[in-house]
């Protein structure tokens, strides 16, 4: 494949151009939605030659326009310093990008408003062959090379699309709404699930807004697909995908340094005229069902009842932005709220003092920053928001240091924003009873907490945003050249065993079930043949060699099979450890204070799943499927797995997925763990390791930087192994020729 300068293409929706007649001139301007403010804001400031570099940069969307009206307009284009790539798209897949399956189904349900779901299988359709179309439209400007940046939700089965038409690009998406629990994302019909979390996993990286979003989405793939992972990384489809978390940043510099210019004195003179000195509580945001509009208006009212010394002192200010196409979803909503706020004033208000003044209309720079700054106030309590960068602005242009933040608890900027006070917005009492505590808020408070959450915004701005998502982007090009099916060949066979006979001192880990033994259907039907302990017992006589066998299995299974062999052993992935000639050492602690915890609930699962059993070890709980029908034991895995994560939220536990059981053990014990140990006591020149399970893959990665390590796979799944060997049988054949090499 010939090779061409890294370009970086971003995908949204739509192109964010606004087209427009200036005295019979055409005009062409930047379009100001959150996503592609947040974008361009990030492409103005970058550096070009700060890494990540790209000899080009393209943004590619859908154009309103046919072919040649564009030719015409793209003469017009504002100089930003990249390229334009419009998609032409039918008209009908015009009204599915603005109103179609993402608007109706996947923005309720990612928001936890599965009420609001239209289940229709033919938007479902449409909205798959809108992302096709797209993909089509992609491939005349897409080069190998490319790194491609996919954003948001109107998208999320185009990375899979790609990854098959282009398998050697680079893709990222990012996710800018919430994710949600499995228990909202299984609304959807199986099929949907499937293809849409597919569809994402065809990117290198998926970028999501809080380390929960991104906690859910590996849940959902391990619980849907049964996919593998370790930590942040996926592994599906014999590649690696990585998760993380970039929380989208504002423009700091803007809202911090907006000048004192007439303009806004003048604005601010009018706001103090307007409300006489009162306290002034400020919200703004959307229509949007989501935003809680009508549950801010009730908490209002509610802290006018409840403290009538605040009547004719302060005054709640209410900005509805508005766009199009929400006000024809949300005419309702609207009239609701126009009429809420009438009640409210007519029962509270007077002649001289309306308690809530009300503005549906978009807000300039310079408006927006006067009420930010004026405030005393920032009531910003969404039901539910992915990332509010209202919040974010309010705390940028607060440069006094003065003011107060409440902030919805189920917003994803709370992680970063500490210094707010959070609320439930569903709980109307208490978010009435925190503005009366961000009212009488002491100076010296208030300046505590809007300096953290200033350094908050500051340092991660949105250049941070974007350049920490492409530089992880960038190393992932790098995992996925590391996390390949590399089969054992004879060239590779030859410098193993070349750098065997040189070696001085050896190093030799393995893995037992599925490595040196194939799978059973019971476990004790595993123990070693005669081939296993002759092999073991010849690498155990050569001085030169260390063998350690590490293993899931108890420590007293491997005593009554190994004990006798001259080797190392290591028990439950590293939990127990017996030396060569020694006794065995416990390295954590007994798992009793937690299996009681567990047991209701494996036991229920093991009796409605006939064939499947539970093996509990010292150390850990496994339940195993092996036996069981497939068609069953897929569900109750799927529904174990998701209990056991529940209940050991918070523990220093980990729930894993191996091959046909479900395992649940300490945190901080996995074979990874016990190899870089074992690796301190001795010194060697030559290390193997070979292993068959999700689990080794532990051991895999703790050999990764020894340019004296030979690690390899049993199977035929991608790994962080350097080689893949077929079979155990295959493993026997290996170490018996090392066994007798002289």
């Amino acid at each position: 494949m010939p090779t061409h300068p890294n370009r970086l293409i971003i995908v949204t929706g739509e192109l964010p151009l606004e087209f427009g007649d200036q005295h019979g001139r055409m005009t062409a301007a930047p379009s100001l939605g959150k996503i592609a403010s947040a974008i361009l804001a990030f492409l103005r400031r970058k550096n070009p030659a700060g890494p990540p570099a790209f000899s080009e940069i393209a943004w590619a969307g859908m154009a309103t326009d046919k072919p040649v009206p564009w030719e015409q307009k793209q003469r017009r284009m504002p100089a930003d310093g990249f390229t334009w790539y419009p998609i032409f798209l039918p008209e009908k897949h015009q009204r599915t990008l603005a109103d179609g399956f993402a608007n109706t189904v996947l923005w309720p349900l990612f928001h936890y408003f599965p009420s609001y779901v239209e289940f229709s299988f033919p938007a479902y359709e449409d909205y798959f062959d809108l992302n096709r179309q797209f993909a089509d439209g992609l491939e005349r400007y897409l080069r190998p090379g490319d790194t491609v940046w996919i954003h948001d939700y109107q998208l999320l089965p185009l990375a899979g699309l790609l990854r098959r038409r282009f398998p050697e690009l680079t893709i990222g998406l990012f996710l800018h709404i919430s994710f949600p629990s499995y228990e909202i994302f299984r609304h959807l019909p199986g099929d949907w699930q499937e293809h849409i979390l597919k569809g994402m996993l065809g990117a290198d990286l998926i970028g999501f807004q809080t380390s929960e979003y991104a906690t859910l989405f590996r849940n959902c793939a391990a619980l849907i697909l049964n996919t593998a992972g370790d930590g942040q990384a996926i592994e599906f489809d014999n590649r690696l995908i990585t998760t993380g978390t970039f929380p989208v940043g504002i423009e700091y510099s803007i809202f911090n340094s907006v000048e004192d210019t007439p303009s806004i004195r003048r604005i601010t003179a009018d706001f103090t005229q307007r409300f006489s000195n009162r306290k002034i509580v400020f919200t703004i945001d959307s229509l949007d069902y989501t935003k809680g509009i009508i549950r801010r208006i009730k908490a209002c009212e509610h802290f006018l009842q409840r403290y009538p010394d605040y009547l004719n002192k302060v005054v709640f200010v209410f900005v509805i932005v508005p766009s199009p196409e929400q006000l024809a979803r949300n005419a309702e909503r609207k009239k609701l709220i126009d009429e809420r706020i009438s009640y409210v004033n007519g029962k509270y208000g007077s002649l001289h003092w309306q308690p809530l003044v009300y503005m549906y209309k978009p807000l300039d720079l310079e408006e927006l920053t006067t009420l930010y700054r004026s405030c005393d106030v920032a009531l910003l309590t969404p039901l539910r928001d992915a990332m509010n960068l209202y919040a974010k602005e309010f705390a940028a242009s607060r440069n006094d240091e003065h003011g107060v933040l409440i902030l919805s608890e189920f917003d994803g900027a709370a992680a970063q924003l500490t210094g707010a006070l959070l609320v439930n917005p569903n709980d109307v009492p208490n978010v009435a009873g925190t503005i009366k505590a961000g009212l009488d808020m002491t100076r010296e408070d208030q300046r505590r907490r809007m300096q953290n959450m200033r350094e908050s915004v500051s340092s991660h701005d949105v250049v941070r945003w974007g350049e920490e998502f492409l530089l992880a982007l960038e190393k992932t090009r790098e995992r996925r050249e590391q996390f390949q099916v590399r089969f054992f060949d004879a060239y590779s066979q030859r410098q193993l065993l070349e750098s065997y006979r040189n070696a001085h001192k050896r190093q030799i880990f393995l893995d037992y079930d599925g490595t040196l033994m194939p799978f059973f259907k019971e476990p004790w039907q595993a123990k070693p043949g005669e081939q296993v302990l002759e092999t073991l017992g010849l690498l155990a006589a050569d001085p030169r060699n260390s063998i350690c066998i590490i293993s899931g299995r108890d420590a007293t299974v491997l005593e009554s099979w190994l004990g006798h062999l001259p080797i190392h052993l290591v028990a439950e992935h590293g939990a127990m450890v017996r030396y060569k000639g020694g006794s065995w050492e416990k390295i954590a602690s007994p798992a009793d204070q937690w299996k009681d915890r567990l047991d209701p609930v494996m036991d229920r699962y093991t009796d409605a799943c006939p064939g499947a059993f539970i093996e509990k070890k010292n150390f850990s709980m496994v339940w195993h499927y092996r036996n069981a029908d497939p068609r069953i034991a897929d569900k109750a895995k799927m529904e174990l797995y998701s209990a056991l994560l529940e209940l050991t939220s918070g523990l220093p536990l980990q729930v894993t997925l191996g091959k046909k059981i479900v395992e649940v053990r300490n945190k901080d014990i996995d074979k990874g763990s016990a190899v870089r140990k074992l690796l301190t006591l001795e010194t060697s020149d030559f290390i193997l390791a070979i292993g068959d399970d999700r689990t080794d893959e532990d051991m895999f990665r703790a050999l990764a930087n020894s340019c004296h390590a030979f690690t390899i796979k049993v199977g035929n799944e991608a790994s962080h192994a350097l080689f893949n060997i077929h079979t155990p049988q295959s493993v026997l054949s290996l170490l018996g020729a090392l066994a007798h090499l002289r």
